[in-house]
Parts: structure tokens; sequence; C-alpha cells
């Protein structure tokens, strides 16, 4: 009996060095660096802001878990996290870069934000169809197999500047741009210029998906994470209203 009382009081101390080690490890997060405000933004001065940033501060105050978040492009993006040099990525899909990630075990977390994808154009080319569209601006990166196939002759203009890409649509440079559709908004809706001179193309093909956090190695802080995001639903959704995310 005196034996079992001691293992268990080992046991105990063991589970609480393990529980203090992953306090006090920072891990690497590896994040888009783009505009993508209200999502994600990295600001003037290198920090990650943003709704999403928001629900991971929330989430570190909660659990003691602590983040280092590296902005970079998205192709070395990819490139760090398959080599196994950040901890997690964000934002993540299953459907993104499969041929980069095959032979890869990537864990993904639940939900975390809901998003769209699609094609924004001038309001007065409401009905042009893909067949006439013979320009589409991009954030490089991005895939857009459906638009491809249907019309082999499109050219795609790839950036990684999302203002710069609607300056051209509104310059009539490019006949469409494709992408976060809230982001869209948020670009048009805070600048005089831009503000009720476009929309969403919601008839032509559009991805309707969620970003997710991903990891290689960290399952048990996933798991702690999709626990997080059910248990704190309400603050949640009131730091979505804060950064103004009607969609």
């Amino acid at each position: 009996m005196k034996l079992n009382n001691k293992f268990i009081k080992y046991l105990f101390l063991f589970l609480c060095f393990q529980f203090n080690n992953a306090q006090s490890q920072t891990y690497r997060v590896g994040v888009e660096n783009l505009n993508y405000a209200p999502y994600y933004y990295v600001d003037s001065s290198g920090f990650y802001k943003g709704f999403a940033n928001d629900i991971f501060e929330l989430f570190m105050q909660k659990t003691g878990v602590k983040f280092k978040f590296l902005p970079m492009p998205i192709f070395r993006l990819y490139k760090e996290f398959i080599d196994g040099n950040i901890d997690f990525k964000f934002p993540d899909s299953v459907n993104w870069q499969s041929e980069m990630k095959k032979n890869k075990n990537i864990i993904y977390s639940d939900d975390v934000i809901t998003y769209i994808d699609g094609i924004v154009m001038k309001n007065e080319n409401k009905n042009m169809t893909i067949s006439e569209i013979k320009t589409i601006g991009t954030i490089r990166g991005f895939e857009l197999k459906e638009y491809k196939n249907k019309n082999k002759n499109i050219k795609f203009l790839e950036s990684n500047n999302i203002s710069e890409l609607i300056d051209d649509l509104y310059k009539e440079k490019i006949d469409a741009v494709y992408f976060n559709v809230a982001v869209a908004l948020h670009v048009v809706n805070n600048n005089v210029l831009f503000k009720n001179k476009f929309l969403f193309r919601k008839d032509l093909p559009y991805v309707l998906d969620h970003y997710k956090i991903s990891t290689i190695k960290n399952k048990i802080l996933i798991d702690d994470f999709n626990n997080f995001l059910k248990n704190n639903n309400k603050e949640i959704m009131e730091l979505r209203k804060k950064n103004g995310i009607i969609h």
C-alpha cells in the first residue's frame, strides 16, 4: 500500500512537471503575412493582429500556453511547416495544397473561422460569364482550379497585396478578383473611392470552407484548443462583433 501511495505521488509530480513544462514552452505558429483584415493582418510594427489573433490570445489567457506568431509568405509558410520548422500553421484546410502535404500526417483543429472565397467584380459586370472573363487577380499561392478548368484562356495576375488587386479592378486592368469575400468588403467599405462599386458574384463558383490550425507533432494541444473552442463560444462571438465581422 505504501508503495502504491509512493507511486501515485511520483506520478502526480511527473504530470505536474509535464504540464508546467508545456506551459513554459513557446510554440512557433506560422501565419500568412497578408493584410486579411478583419480576420488577420500584420501591423506596421510586425505584430499579428485581427480576429484570429484575438482568438489565440484568449486561448493563451485561458490555458497559459504561449504562442509566438511568425508571419511569412504563403509558399514559404507551407515549406517551413512541411519541413517541421514551425509547430503550427494558421490558417489551414484539408483541401489546400494537397500535393505538398502528401504522405504527411497532418492534424487539423475544429473549425476556427468560417469563410467564403469567391469572385468580386465591378457592379456593371454583374452579368459577365466565366467564358467572358479574361483576367483574374488573386493572392499568390491561391488555387483556382475551377476557373482554370472552365476557361483555359483566363490569365491570372498574382499579388501579395489585396488593396492593389482591388485598385487594379477599379481601374479595369483586370476583370475580376478572387479572394476572401469578407476581406474584399472590408477593403471596399474602408475606401471612399471603392464603396458601393463592387459585388460578390455568388452565381459563379466559390468556396465555403473553414480556417483551421494544423500541426504535425502537437495533437494534445490541438485537442486542448478544440475544447477551448467548444467552451468559449460566447466570448469568441463577442470578439467577432468587436472586429466587425458580419458574414
